[in-house]
């Protein structure tokens, strides 16, 4: 649907969109600016401008396509669970490496603030500051982190994470016209249930826009070397081209910087496994779920 100024109108789709779009699941995203040809109560889309950034995932079970989420972002906000369900470091840094490939600026919320120790809540700060993300910790019930969130959602910014972090939630506090459905973490397998089903670009109060993704289940790489994946990593990419050899994937080479950084604690050892899990997943074509990134 289009809704321009508040018209709302049944978009369509020009052959000519529909076979531009091979590379990609889906030829138009949110965020995206069109051309349309209008008629009456309806409209065609007659071209896709360029895009100036894609945030986007290799589609599940399509090695060769794209699987495009959002298009033309001012930053995105990587939103994940202290607890219910609990942070995996492993699937939060697989998200913020997609954002970073996308070379969008990222940044982190921690949510759920209420559910989680104090211990949990200072660790996962200490891990992602130091990588040198902004982080805020929040919490849809108790309101803490809202006005730094909102403060943050400048231009068009898209919220993703894994499903159950409550993204829905906290953007209701936020902005309470939206009124976004959300739903408890299921009690039969501890995971999120999906309340977004689908990408909605949301105008805010004051002139700013959020697209609202649904909770990914999934996510791969692609369009990337494995040589490539360090440069996913803030607090690695000073550290590429410093080992003793030049094709050094830090993996156990002699002479690695990298490793040298873990073994001395200024890189996490979590932030390190994410990297590792990463380099392998490339290097094998694997299209991965959560189960086998948790941790």
């Amino acid at each position: 649907m289009l809704e321009p100024h508040g018209e709302r109108r049944l978009v369509q789709f020009s052959g000519r969109v529909k076979s531009g779009g091979r590379r990609a699941t889906n030829p138009v995203v949110i965020g995206d600016r069109v051309r349309l040809r209008l008629r009456d109560d309806t409209a065609s889309i007659q071209e896709v401008l360029p895009r100036r950034n894609e945030l986007f995932r290799r589609a599940p079970g399509r090695d060769t396509l794209r699987d495009v989420l959002a298009a033309n972002l001012d930053s995105v906000v990587v939103v994940h669970s202290l607890r219910e369900p609990s942070l995996s470091t492993g699937r939060l840094d697989r998200l913020l490496a997609i954002v970073e490939q996308a070379e969008i600026p990222a940044s982190v919320v921690l949510n759920k603030r209420d559910l989680a120790s104090p211990e949990e809540t200072a660790q996962a700060l200490s891990i992602y500051e130091t990588a040198g993300y902004p982080v805020i910790v929040s919490s849809a019930r108790t309101q803490e982190g809202i006005p730094s969130i909102r403060a943050s959602l400048r231009g068009i910014t898209a919220l993703i994470g894994p499903s159950g972090a409550g993204k829905s939630s906290l953007l209701n506090r936020i902005d309470p016209r939206l009124e976004l459905h959300t739903a408890e973490i299921s009690d039969a397998t501890g995971k999120g249930r999906h309340t977004t089903v689908a990408a909605e670009l949301l105008p805010l109060e004051g002139g700013d826009y959020v697209a609202d993704t649904p909770g990914l289940r999934s996510l791969a790489l692609t369009d990337i070397d494995r040589y490539e994946v360090g440069s996913l990593f803030p607090e690695i990419r000073p550290l590429i081209g410093r080992c003793r050899f030049p094709d050094c994937l830090h993996l156990g080479e002699p002479g690695c910087v990298v490793r040298d950084a873990v073994d001395s604690g200024r890189l996490s050892v979590s932030r390190y496994e994410s990297y590792r899990r990463l380099v392998e997943d490339v290097t094998a074509g694997y299209i991965e779920d959560w189960e086998r990134v948790e941790g």
